[in-house]
C-alpha cells in the first residue's frame, strides 16, 4: 500500500509540474492554422455538414485556408475532427477552452507515459525504480518538443494518437489483444504515424518477452485493417506527388535534425528543418545535418547486431526503435514539397523512446555503483528543471499568431514564412511603415536565394502593401502600380518600376492563377484602382472575381461596401455591413462608415458632394477645394474612431475640442472618451496596487 501510494505522489507531482509548465500557454486566441480549422471552418460549426466533415480529408475546410499541397488531400483525421466538433459545441470560438483540453490530454499521456515505463523496466530497487521512471516519465512531459503539440491546437492530433497508443500498450500488455487492436484502430483515425504502432507493440512481445503469440497478434492487426480499408473508403489514397531523387541524404538530414532537436532542444523553433537554397546550387542540405544521421542509424545497426549477439541488449533495442520507427513517416522518403524537413511536434510518440532509455540508464548505474547512480539522477534533474523552462518559455509563443511569428522572426531571420507573416500584419495592423520593412526584407531574401515562390509571393506582399501604405496624393506610384498590374495579362510579366522595383517574367499556368484565383493580386489591384478614383474599375475587378469563385473573401467583401459606399450608396452600404458576419474587420468597418453617415448627414450636402467626401474619407481620392472646410470635422470624427477601433490611446482633450465645434456628437466619440477614461482609471488602480506593494 505504502509503495503505490509512492507511485501516486509521483504521478500528482508529474501532473502537477505539468500543469505549471503549460499555463502560460492557455490564451484564448487561436494560432496559425487554428484558424482555418476551426474559427473559420464551417464544416464543424453547423450540424448539417457535420457528415461531410467526417468523411472527407481532414482539411476539407470552408474558408481559403486549405493546404496548397495536394498531399493534404489524403489526410483522413475523422477523430480530431469529431473532437473539433464536440469543442466548439462547448466553447464556441473561445481558443481557451481547446487549449486546456489539449493540456488535459497531454497530463493524460504524461500518467500512461509513466504506467507504460513502470511495466516496461520491472527489474531494480523499488526507490531507484521509482526515480528513474519519474525522470523518464518527467522528460516526456517536459521536453520542450511538447510545446507544438500542447500549446498549438492545430497540434493536438500529435496527443489523441498518443494516448490511443499507450492504452492500446497497457492492454496488449494485460493480454487484451482485441481492445488494443481496436485502439490502434482509433489511433490511425487521429493521425496516420499510428500505424507503425502495431509493429513496435510486436517487436516489444519479441524483445522483451521473447514470445510470439500468432493469435494475439492477428487479435492486434485485424482491426487496424478494418480502419485502413474505412480511410481508403473515406479518402482516396492516392499517390504522392512528390520525388523520391535525393532520398538518401534527405533522410539522413531528417534523422539528424530529429537527434539535434531530442538532445539539444535549448532553442527551440517551429522551423527547426527550414530547407536552405542559394542561386548557384539551388536546395543544399549542410553536411552536420545528413553526418548526424549517417550517425544515428550507424548506431541502430550496432545496436541491432549487439541484440542479436546478446539478450542483454535487447530492451535498449526495443527502447531504441521507439525512437526511430515512428520517425519512419516523416522523414522525407518521398519529398513532398514541404518547406521544413522536421517539426518538433512530430517527436511527440518518439520521446517514449528516450524516456524509456533514460529511466533505463538511470537503474542500470544504480545497480553498478549507488553513488553513481546518484550523480547521474542528479545531473539528469537539473536537465529536466531546464527543460522545464525553456518549455514553459516556449509554450507562450503559441499564445497567439502574432506572438509566433514575431518569435520566429527573431529567432532566425532567414525565415521567409516569417518575415511575411509578420510584415503582412503589420500592414493590415496599419503599422505602414515596420511592416513594409519586413516585406523589403522578405523580398530581398527571395532574390538572394532565388526561390521561385518565394520570389512571386515577395512581389505580391510588395504591391498589397504599396496599395495600403501609398497615400491618394501620391499619385505616382499609385500610377506605377497600377500599370504594373495592367501590363500583367499583355506580357505575362509583374514589373514594378517604383521603389523597390522588381520584376517576374510568369509562366502562362502563374499568370492564370494571379488573373482568376489569387486574392493577393485581386485586391491590391482593385485597390489601387480605387485610390486613383477609377470606382467603377475597382468594381469591376471585385465582381470578376466574385463570379469565378462561390464566396467572396471577407477582405473583398470589405473592399466590395467600401466601393458601394464611394459610389453614392452610402445607406445600402451600411445595410450590407450589419449583415455581414463574416468579415475580419467587420467591426471596424461598420465604425467607420456609421461615423460617415453621422458626419454626412449633419452637413446637409447635395449627393454628388457627399459621395466626394466619402471617397476622400475612405482613402479613394483627393480632396475637392471646394469641400475643404469640412474636412477637419469629418477627419476628427475618423481619427477618434480609429483610435478607439484599435485600442490606441486617445487625446481626450483634443477630442472635447472638436466636439465643441461639431454641431452634433456623434455616439462614436462618446465610445471613445468612455473607453479612454476607463484605461485611465485601470491605470490608476494599477499604480496604487503597486504603490501598496512596495510598502
Amino acid at each position: 500500500m505504502a509503495l503505490e501510494r509512492r507511485w501516486g505522489a509521483a504521478s500528482v507531482l508529474l501532473a502537477l509540474v505539468t500543469v505549471l509548465v503549460f499555463v502560460p500557454g492557455l490564451s484564448d486566441e487561436f494560432t496559425w492554422d487554428d484558424n482555418g480549422l476551426i474559427r473559420t471552418n464551417e464544416n464543424i460549426q453547423h450540424p448539417e455538414r457535420y457528415r461531410e466533415a467526417l468523411t472527407t480529408h481532414f482539411w476539407n475546410v470552408s474558408s481559403d485556408a486549405a493546404q496548397a499541397n495536394e498531399t493534404y488531400n489524403h489526410i483522413y483525421r475523422p477523430l480530431v475532427t469529431f473532437a473539433y466538433i464536440v469543442q466548439f459545441r462547448l466553447f464556441g470560438l473561445h481558443a481557451a477552452g481547446y487549449r486546456v483540453v489539449s493540456l488535459a490530454l497531454h497530463l493524460l499521456c504524461g500518467i500512461l507515459a509513466l504506467l507504460w515505463l513502470r511495466r516496461r523496466i520491472p527489474s531494480g530497487e523499488e526507490a531507484h525504480r521509482l526515480l528513474a521512471i519519474g525522470l523518464g516519465s518527467a522528460v516526456f512531459a517536459l521536453h520542450p518538443s511538447r510545446a507544438e503539440a500542447v500549446s498549438w491546437i492545430s497540434g493536438s492530433t500529435e496527443l489523441w494518437m498518443c494516448a490511443l497508443v499507450l492504452s492500446a500498450a497497457l492492454a496488449f500488455d494485460s493480454k487484451r489483444s482485441w481492445l488494443a487492436g481496436v485502439l490502434l484502430a482509433l489511433a490511425l483515425f487521429a493521425k496516420e504515424s499510428a500505424i507503425v504502432a502495431a509493429p513496435l507493440l510486436l517487436a516489444d512481445r519479441f524483445l522483451l518477452q521473447g514470445r510470439r503469440e500468432r493469435s494475439a497478434s492477428i487479435a492486434l492487426v485485424a482491426p487496424v485493417v478494418i480502419a485502413l480499408f474505412v480511410r481508403v473508403w473515406a479518402v482516396d489514397v492516392g499517390l504522392p506527388g512528390g520525388r523520391i531523387q535525393g532520398a538518401l541524404p534527405r533522410v539522413l538530414a531528417s534523422f539528424g535534425l530529429y537527434a539535434q532537436q531530442i538532445l539539444s532542444p535549448w532553442n527551440p523553433t517551429a522551423f527547426p528543418g527550414l530547407r536552405l537554397y542559394e542561386c548557384d546550387r539551388g536546395e543544399f542540405l549542410p553536411a552536420a545535418w545528413w553526418i548526424g544521421g549517417a550517425l544515428v542509424l550507424a548506431a541502430l545497426i550496432l545496436l541491432g547486431l549487439a541484440a542479436l549477439r546478446r539478450s542483454a541488449w535487447r530492451p535498449v533495442l526495443a527502447d531504441a526503435l521507439w525512437v526511430a520507427v515512428p520517425l519512419l513517416p516523416v522523414v522525407n522518403l518521398i519529398d513532398l514539397g514541404s518547406r521544413n524537413l522536421t517539426a518538433d511536434r512530430f517527436l511527440y510518440l518518439p520521446m517514449l523512446g528516450i524516456a524509456s532509455l533514460l529511466a533505463r540508464g538511470v537503474v542500470w548505474t544504480f545497480r553498478k555503483r549507488a553513488s553513481l547512480g546518484r550523480t547521474v539522477a542528479i545531473a539528469a534533474c537539473v536537465v529536466v528543471l531546464g527543460l522545464a523552462v525553456v518549455t514553459s518559455l516556449h509554450s507562450r509563443v503559441f499564445a497567439s499568431s502574432s506572438s509566433l511569428w514575431e518569435y520566429e522572426v527573431t529567432r532566425n531571420r532567414e525565415n521567409p514564412f516569417a518575415l511575411h507573416a509578420v510584415g503582412t500584419a503589420r500592414t493590415r495592423a496599419g503599422l505602414q511603415n515596420s511592416g513594409f520593412a519586413y516585406l523589403e526584407e522578405a523580398h530581398a531574401l527571395a532574390a538572394r536565394t532565388c526561390v521561385r515562390d518565394d520570389e512571386l509571393r515577395a512581389a505580391k506582399d510588395l504591391a498589397w502593401a504599396l496599395a495600403l501604405r501609398t497615400p491618394p496624393d501620391d499619385r505616382g506610384t499609385l500610377i506605377a502600380l497600377q500599370s504594373s498590374y495592367a501590363q500583367v495579362p499583355r506580357s505575362s510579366a509583374f514589373d514594378y518600376r517604383g521603389r523597390p522595383a522588381w520584376r517576374i517574367q510568369l509562366t502562362p499556368e502563374e499568370t492564370s492563377e494571379l488573373l482568376f484565383d489569387d486574392l493577393q493580386y485581386t485586391l491590391p489591384r482593385a485597390t489601387v484602382e480605387a485610390r486613383l478614383g477609377n470606382i467603377g474599375a475597382a468594381t469591376q475587378i471585385v465582381l470578376e472575381q466574385a463570379a469565378s469563385s462561390d464566396a467572396l473573401h471577407p477582405l473583398l467583401q470589405n473592399l466590395e461596401i467600401r466601393l458601394l459606399a464611394a459610389e453614392g450608396g452610402l445607406e445600402e452600404a451600411l445595410r450590407e455591413v450589419a449583415e455581414q458576419r463574416t468579415a475580419a474587420d467587420a467591426d471596424g468597418l461598420r465604425i467607420v462608415l456609421a461615423a460617415l453617415h453621422e458626419a454626412l448627414w449633419r452637413t446637409n450636402l447635395p449627393s454628388d458632394a457627399q459621395t466626394r467626401l466619402v471617397r476622400y474619407a475612405l482613402g479613394f481620392g483627393q480632396a475637392p477645394s471646394e469641400l475643404a472646410g469640412l474636412l477637419p470635422e469629418t477627419q476628427a470624427v475618423l481619427g477618434a474612431l480609429r483610435a478607439y477601433a484599435s485600442d490606441a490611446p486617445v487625446d481626450l482633450a483634443a477630442l472635447e475640442q472638436r466636439s465643441a465645434n461639431s454641431r452634433q456628437l456623434p455616439r462614436f466619440i462618446e465610445l471613445v472618451k468612455a473607453k479612454a477614461e476607463i484605461r485611465r482609471f485601470d491605470e490608476q488602480l494599477r499604480s496604487l496596487a503597486l504603490s501598496k506593494t512596495s510598502r
